[in-house]
């Protein structure tokens, strides 16, 4: 298939506001500094083969890994990022590359995982409503096509693609308009990641700020705006408009 068939087309554009900015930034997990721009509307990937420091670079915008030099702003506003609190105060959400590990409580229903990141918006009073969890919960499941469409349901449940969905929808409940996507589409199947990527363009297209970190060369060329390509922890090259081809990606993170 060709990219278009395989990649649904957006309708928005980016737009010139910053919306994060990271200013030779390093956390502790990171081999080199790391500097770039992401726009209002915008979906910019970086990417690179193992080893290459995306997922660090994730783990430190997000503060869970600590700053140990360089800047971080959050719409042109400069950002102390200690923890992942601090960046959820800013509007910043991070989906980890391992769902099952870091990103659900799979014993619990999906209910659970989609309020946890917001709970204050299911409480009355200062305790939790349940039915007021159950109606967010609900609302943001359907939006997002959760099958089945049932929210008590433990979240080991369903499939790789339901779960992921549950993951990002656990940050659309609250005032997120920034999101770091570690492999978002990883261990899914094709259908679920082409609905995957039409939440992720419409989000784009309702001006969030989308990074998303993928192995994956044709994913990146198919969704994004732009590409940063980093090899052994330092970006290496950008690629945009005619330039950014599947094949170009593989060459310069390869070392071509």
């Amino acid at each position: 298939r060709t990219l278009k068939e395989e990649f649904p087309g957006r309708s928005g554009f980016p737009g010139r506001e910053t919306v994060l900015e990271a200013s030779e930034f390093r956390s502790e997990g990171m081999a080199a500094p790391v500097s770039f721009k992401l726009h209002r509307g915008e979906i910019l990937g970086i990417t690179g083969i193992i080893g290459s420091g995306k997922s660090e670079l994730a783990l430190g915008l997000f503060g869970v890994d600590r700053k140990v030099a360089g800047e971080i702003a959050v719409k042109e506003e400069r950002a102390a990022i200690t923890s992942p609190n601090d960046a959820k105060r800013r509007g910043i959400s991070f989906v980890p590359e391992d769902r099952k590990v870091q990103g659900l409580f799979l014993r619990l229903p999906v209910e659970h995982n989609i309020t946890i990141a917001n709970l204050a918006l299911s409480m009355k009073r200062g305790i939790i409503s349940y039915r007021k969890r159950f109606e967010i919960a609900r609302e943001t499941a359907e939006k997002l096509k959760v099958t089945p469409l049932d929210v008590k349901m433990p979240v080991q449940n369903l499939s790789g693609g339901n779960q992921q969905k549950v993951v990002i929808g656990k940050w659309l409940c609250g005032a997120t308009d920034i999101f770091i996507l570690d492999e978002p589409t990883r261990g899914i199947d094709i259908g679920a990641k082409t609905e995957i990527y039409s939440l992720i363009n419409s989000l784009a297209d309702n001006g969030a700020g989308i990074l998303i970190m993928s192995s994956e060369f044709r994913e990146m060329s198919g969704v994004c705006d732009r590409v940063l390509i980093m090899r052994k922890g330092s970006v290496v090259s950008e690629l945009a408009g005619e330039e950014l081809t599947t094949e170009k990606i593989l060459t310069v993170a390869l070392g071509g």
